[in-house]
């Protein structure tokens, strides 16, 4: 069984990453933080296979909460979907991440690339 953390803001777009995830991926489980500080949480008591977050949120965004979480060694597959990819500080800070994914996020590739992550790991 597969299992993802989806960290982003907005209740509508967390709504659809569940329900995308789970449709394609049959076998999975998703859980869901609406900012950084909620999915660090979630990641001390969880071990996930992929982690996908949005880059500005509310108390914690996606560069920080990607920096915290590679610091506690967290070595799968760290996806940042974001409508800001020439901002400077997401190209500086993009070794943190496998992926950069802008937004709106075509679903169908989306999914195609997070499975061939999954069978690489």
């Amino acid at each position: 069984m597969k299992k993802f953390l989806v960290v982003e803001d907005e209740e509508a777009l967390r709504s659809i990453y569940e329900s995308e995830l789970c449709y394609f991926f049959k076998d999975s489980t998703v859980d869901l933080a609406s900012n950084g500080a909620e999915a660090l949480e979630l990641f001390k008591t969880n071990e996930y296979d992929i982690i996908i977050t949005d880059g500005r949120m509310p108390i914690m965004g996606g560069l920080e909460l990607a920096s915290k979480l590679r610091e506690l060694k967290y070595e799968g597959p760290l996806i940042l979907i974001t409508g800001f990819t020439d901002e400077m500080h997401v190209l500086d800070n993009r070794k943190l991440f496998t992926r950069i994914e802008e937004k709106p996020v075509e679903f169908d590739d989306f999914l195609e690339e997070l499975q061939k992550l999954l069978q690489k790991s």
